[in-house]
């Protein structure tokens, strides 16, 4: 029911759906918390720019808009009137847009209520999305695969040569206390050196080691080949598939594939591979019950291998960090806890500069969320979930142009009894706003350069001393 679902033009329509619901919640929840405050609420839009259609109900316009991605709520009491041009607002009907001064003013506290509500809106959503992840029966999550025990090292990486063995429990990483398997990534991408110290317990004794650190086909560098120890189970199975027809279910775990014992999912991907054509036994378990199946396993061109149909759940790598809980508190409090560690981590001079390499913009998040609707419909659920987190959080920041800037200005009111000056908040929100746009442009360049480099090298990943070696040969050239 949840498996993959989506395919060619549909992608693109669950995508765009998707993307832009996150910003349509935010939105709706500024729309009601206006209307039923008594704002002057001139537009409230579903996309961006020249309308496709609309009309006017209570002296309100609705219109669907050509740019199909979120949407906008037009209050002329709140957002200065500049921002309607970034909105598209008068685009498609050439009116002049309503001064602020001429409509009655609003107490500050109803602005701070009205600024809050879409990131409210947001949370709300989340919490839905997160109750849909606990609700739907699944063994893709596994509350104890966050804990950082090894179970699964990857003997190509750097890491398998350093002394590191599975079992282990990783503690640390350069002196930074670790939580689950998304702090070691994101800790050692912030890394000031090609080496990260992990710190681990193994069979009771505190080890160090120092390991090298991995550069990644996107120009990261990261702590690769450690992964936790899980169950190879089957995630999807795809209609068509020889998994399919002989029997295969979503859930089923991996014990064997012929007549070799499966540890590790990433082996399990290449002895598939290693088999095409060749009708081979593979044993799963099944309600606590040893299943036998014969599959054959069929060349995919696109990818360049052999499959028997099935996408995985879990196995021998890093869960996705929208993907590490089932109870919804866990899943919430990690989403805010992943996106409050860049925010520290853009503020801390020493980290600042990996932080803000490492961010992703428009591109980023939609190449992310194709991946995850193509892995499973509850593996796009977890990310949008995931991104409205940060959403909320990232438009309560004090800045101009987002909606903590409005409640640094509703609080200002308040405090000194007397509103900013017009003139200065006009100026003020469209300068962070052309700044906005810009860091906007220019992720979006650089997101777009990054996957170009990593489907141009593929999905493997290159060690720091390779890449380097090409860049040199680049250079002489």
């Amino acid at each position: 029911m949840f498996g993959t679902i989506i395919n060619g033009f549909l992608d693109v329509v669950i995508l765009v759906l998707f993307f832009s619901f996150a910003v349509f919640v935010h939105e709706f929840g500024h729309f009601i918390a206006a209307v039923k405050l008594g704002f002057k609420v001139n537009v409230f839009s579903i996309g961006f720019g020249p309308a496709l259609f609309k009309w006017e109900r209570n002296g309100i316009v609705y219109k669907f808009s050509v740019v199909p991605f979120g949407g906008y709520v037009a209050l002329p009491q709140l957002d200065p009137t500049g921002m309607e041009k970034i909105q598209g607002e008068n685009a498609d009907d050439g009116e002049e847009p309503e001064e602020v001064e001429q409509i009655e003013d609003i107490a500050a506290w109803k602005k701070i209520i009205v600024a809050v509500a879409g990131p409210l809106g947001n949370i709300i959503f989340a919490v839905i999305l997160a109750f849909i992840i606990y609700w739907v029966p699944t063994k893709d999550l596994d509350e104890t695969s966050s804990d950082c025990v090894i179970g699964y090292i990857d003997e190509s990486a750097p890491v398998s040569e350093v002394g590191i063995k599975k079992g282990d429990l990783i503690l640390a990483v350069n002196g930074e206390y670790i939580k689950n398997w998304y702090d070691v990534s994101m800790v050692s991408l912030l890394s000031q050196s090609t080496t990260a110290v992990v710190r681990v317990s193994s069979e009771g004794v505190i080890k160090e080691f120092d390991v090298p650190l991995t550069m990644t086909s996107m120009g990261e560098y990261l702590l690769v080949g450690l992964a936790p120890d899980a169950a190879c189970v089957v995630g999807d199975v795809m209609e068509g598939g020889s998994a399919a027809s002989a029997g295969l279910q979503s859930g089923d775990i991996i014990q064997s594939f012929n007549n070799i014992v499966v540890d590790d999912g990433n082996r399990f991907i290449d002895m598939v591979a290693e088999r095409p054509g060749m009708e081979t036994d593979i044993v799963i378990i099944r309600s606590g019950k040893d299943m036998t199946f014969k599959v054959t396993p069929a060349m995919n061109e696109t990818i360049g291998r052999a499959v028997i149909g099935i996408s995985m759940g879990t196995f021998g790598h890093q869960p996705m960090p929208w993907m590490m809980y089932k109870k919804p508190s866990a899943q919430l409090k990690s989403d805010a806890s992943s996106i409050l560690r860049i925010l520290r981590a853009l503020v801390t001079p020493k980290e600042s500069g990996k932080a803000a390499k490492g961010l992703g913009g428009p591109v980023m998040i939609f190449v992310t969320l194709w991946f995850a609707i193509q892995e499973s419909f509850l593996n796009a659920v977890g990310f949008l979930r995931f991104l409205n987190v940060n959403l909320a959080i990232l438009n309560l920041l004090p800045i101009p142009v987002l909606d903590g800037g409005h409640i640094v200005f509703a609080l200002y009111e308040i405090t000194f009894k007397r509103k900013p000056s017009p003139k200065f908040v006009n100026i003020i929100v469209n300068f962070f706003a052309i700044l906005l746009i810009g860091a906007f442009i220019t992720l979006t360049f650089r997101d777009t350069f990054r996957m170009k480099k990593a489907f141009w090298h593929g999905d493997k990943n290159a060690t720091v001393e390779e890449v380097e070696q090409v860049d040199q040969a680049e250079e002489a050239k």
